[in-house]
């Protein structure tokens, strides 16, 4: 087992918040303190009931308190031991309620720090996640984290419950209570394979967790190919399968535990025996002493069976919270550069012989751009045209400061677009992909993601020049039309439609459209994009597209190819070439004809 995962875990949970923690150990304390005084008026009250009276300094206190009687004195003492038990009941409950306020803040903690870390991580940290890994982890993980934060609790509160039994047993019978503690410890010893095996265990869940989630996801994912296809069965077998193997690891292992806990518990019968033949034929520790250590000592059983339990759901719980601490180091950002900076309005963005590549095997084999010179003015409808893998795509992420040019520099109005900066750049515009993604809720919600201040007038306005009014228009519900998860329940062309009117909510200095208008009919195209000059002159807008006609309305258009602006111009002077470029790209889609393809 890790011990170094195990230590980390520890110290995170208890300097999460040291005073909650501190508070928690001492209610703890007390009320082992109070359950351990409670069991020592077992001596009293057996030398009483016994006949020979109180002894020692039991005696004394009750000749201070004036009681000569028996009933008196076993009144008092059973009142004792009653206001005793009370007092525990009522410490043990204000130290649940903190527990489990400690257990969820720190949980929720953890997974507001994992969205912090995506939110802010670089975009070359992020595309290569796998969603289904970053599910696993903000779901079964934590909830596995929180099974191991109260195991931890669990497990701090039966140690200083045998810390305080013990040192109450000790004052008893200092020989008697070592011989136990020597039978404890060699069980702990003989337990280590256990907490190995629950380690592997973890590992085990972990791994079956990612393969359960993963699956259902890309079910989902591909839910209309799936049914159409009858490939939901396999599906099936492969999320059953992952189940199988996960519930069987797991109980293996508890077979295993419940064998090592009835052998504990058969040796602990053992050891009583051994201890009171030992009090009473070697040591000869009087009969009510003996009977206080005795069920002092038995008390002690189940926290230390509770320590056993709960400190291997910890480990079990450690590969869960090693693939948290990985995520976090994967996430790790530079945002720590980023300032509120303050940037001129657009009126010209200009590339300064940038160059970026993509690693080989993301994004392509080493696809990107080199050395672009270009320069974008307000105002300008500018077209970007180009075969798949020509380097449109990887302009357009420039652009928005998902990545940051590895050569040249991207400066507006003569500002260099830097870390420091980027996040006050990226306030400014607004990016349309072709698959643009929705919201499970309403229309409404969907639109003022972009803007949540925007009036029902700019709204309208908005849908307006999407022409999406129409649309609005036909649903009974109107804006509070929800769209389902992915924007489901709407077509291609109506979620393009209001992914365009969310982003002309930004108001933005310039417009991204990444293939944004591929699933709208020409016409409908048209319409938008007349729109779109018309009521927005002064946004610069940045058009990809593969389809021909898309680009008619453009000022000028750049042809990309293998990573450079091969030439650029008017729609007119450029036709030939963007012809030449539609027909090869109809030309090697059509192999794969009902695929999804990927961005250029």
């Amino acid at each position: 087992m890790n011990w170094q995962e195990a230590r980390a875990f520890v110290i995170a949970f208890c300097l999460f918040k040291p005073r909650a923690s501190l508070a928690t150990g001492l209610l703890v304390a007390i009320a082992g303190l109070v359950e351990a005084l409670g069991l020592v008026l077992i001596i009293p009250l057996l030398q009483i009931a016994g006949g020979t009276g109180a002894r020692g300094h039991w005696s004394t206190l009750l000749a201070r308190l004036h009681l000569d009687s028996r009933p008196e004195q076993i009144t008092l003492v059973l009142s004792a031991f009653a206001v005793l038990m009370l007092v525990r009941a009522a410490l043990i409950s204000i130290r649940q309620s903190a527990v489990i306020r400690l257990e969820l803040e720190f949980l929720s903690s953890l997974q507001i720090r994992l969205i912090e870390r995506l939110g802010a991580a670089p975009w070359s940290a992020i595309v290569g996640l796998r969603h289904a890994r970053v599910n696993r982890i903000l779901g079964s993980d934590i909830q596995r984290l929180g099974q191991a934060a109260i195991g931890l609790v669990q497990s701090i509160v039966a140690a200083i419950t045998l810390t305080v039994q013990l040192t109450i047993s000790m004052l008893l019978s200092p020989l008697l209570t070592l011989l136990a503690v020597l039978f404890v410890a060699t069980g702990a010893l003989l337990s280590a394979p256990l907490f190995r095996a629950a380690r592997q265990v973890g590992d085990s869940v972990t791994d079956a967790n990612l393969m359960m989630v993963n699956e259902v996801g890309q079910f989902l994912g591909a839910l209309k190919l799936a049914m159409s296809q009858n490939l939901a069965p396999r599906f099936v077998a492969d999320f059953s399968n992952a189940m199988t193997d996960s519930v069987q690891a797991e109980l293996t292992f508890v077979a295993r535990e419940n064998r090592s806990r009835l052998r504990m518990t058969v040796a602990g019968i053992v050891m009583a025996g051994g201890i009171a033949g030992i009090g009473l034929g070697v040591v000869a520790v009087p009969v009510p002493t003996l009977v206080a250590l005795l069920l002092i000592l038995s008390r002690m059983a189940g926290p230390a069976q509770a320590l056993q339990t709960q400190a291997l759901e910890v480990v079990r719980a450690l590969p869960a919270y090693a693939q948290i601490r990985e995520l976090e180091a994967e996430l790790a950002s530079d945002r720590g550069l980023a300032t509120d900076a303050i940037l001129p309005a657009l009126e010209v963005l200009s590339f300064d012989r940038v160059g970026y590549r993509h690693p080989r095997g993301a994004d392509g084999a080493g696809s990107g751009v080199d050395a672009l010179d270009l320069e974008l003015r307000r105002g300008e409808f500018l077209g970007v045209a180009g075969r798949s893998g020509a380097g449109k795509t990887s302009f357009a992420d420039l652009l928005v400061g998902l990545y940051h040019p590895q050569a040249g520099r991207i400066l507006l109005n003569g500002t260099p677009v830097t870390l420091a900066n980027h996040s006050a750049w990226r306030d400014r515009l607004a990016y349309v992909a072709q698959d643009p993604f929705m919201r499970h809720a309403s229309i409404r919600e969907n639109l003022l993601w972009s803007n949540p201040g925007a009036s029902d007038a700019a709204i309208a306005r908005a849908l307006w020049i999407a022409d999406a009014d129409d649309l609005l228009a036909r649903l009974p519900e109107g804006l509070a039309t929800w769209v389902g998860e992915r924007g489901s329940l709407i077509s291609g062309g109506e979620r393009q439609r209001l992914a365009l009117a969310r982003a002309v909510l930004r108001d933005p200095q310039l417009l991204i459209l990444d293939e944004a208008t591929n699933a709208i009919d020409i016409d409908g195209e048209q319409i938008i994009l007349h729109r779109l000059r018309e009521a927005c002159p002064d946004t610069t807008i940045l058009m990809i597209a593969h389809r021909l006609e898309s680009l008619r309305r453009c000022d000028r258009i750049l042809l990309f190819d293998a990573g450079r602006v091969v030439a650029q111009g008017s729609f007119e002077t450029m036709r030939s070439r963007l012809v030449a470029v539609e027909r090869d790209d109809a030309t090697a889609a059509a192999p794969h004809a009902g695929q999804t393809q990927g961005a250029s």
